[in-house]
């Protein structure tokens, strides 16, 4: 004689397992907005955005308008930013080798060009390799917000009809490094 035991035990068995489907599958989705947080944080983490436009003031003076846009809620200090400018066909690596000090030593890596940088810009006929202070010594760190600075670049001694290339380097601490590159024909 069957009493349902059987059966019943096998409800219990079966809810059991679309109790543990169910779990799971919270905690799949608990897992997937988790995972969906720690992205857009760490996008929020490295959006940095460096912007350097260049504006001709005179046939000397050339005005390098540059901005740097942190959109994240997460403060940034800045290690430093440099302003780098060369022969549009020089490696900007070699152009700050040419511009140091006889006897100094030489760079080897590009990732070098910020914490080497000069405290007062270093030039000769064709480059120029300045600090920007203003990002880092007058802005502790930066929060979401947008920091602007322009620096008037005196080309007079820079050859005639040659093009040449400004780089704005940002370096900051977790391996954040960004460049941009603009150019303008003397």
């Amino acid at each position: 004689m069957w009493d349902g035991s059987t059966n019943m035990n096998a409800a219990i068995v079966s809810a059991g397992f679309a109790g543990a489907s169910a779990l799971f599958a919270g905690s799949a989705v608990y897992l997937s907005i988790r995972t969906a947080r720690q992205q857009r944080l760490a996008a929020q983490a490295a959006y940095v955005v460096l912007a350097l436009t260049l504006e001709r003031a005179n046939k000397h003076r050339l005005i390098a308008h540059t901005s740097l846009e942190n959109r994240s809620i997460i403060k940034r200090a800045l290690k430093g930013v440099v302003l780098i400018v060369c022969p549009a066909d020089e490696d900007p690596l070699v152009a700050a080798n040419a511009l140091l000090p006889k006897g100094h030593v030489q760079l080897e890596y590009r990732e070098q060009l910020v914490p080497c940088a000069p405290s007062s810009p270093l030039r000769d006929c064709q480059r120029l390799w300045m600090l920007l202070d203003y990002y880092t010594f007058e802005n502790i760190q930066v929060g979401d917000e947008i920091l602007t600075y322009d620096e008037v670049i005196d080309v007079t001694n820079f050859r005639e009809n040659v093009a040449y290339s400004v780089r704005l380097i940002l370096d900051a601490p977790d391996r954040l490094h960004r460049v941009v590159h603009r150019a303008f024909v003397r």
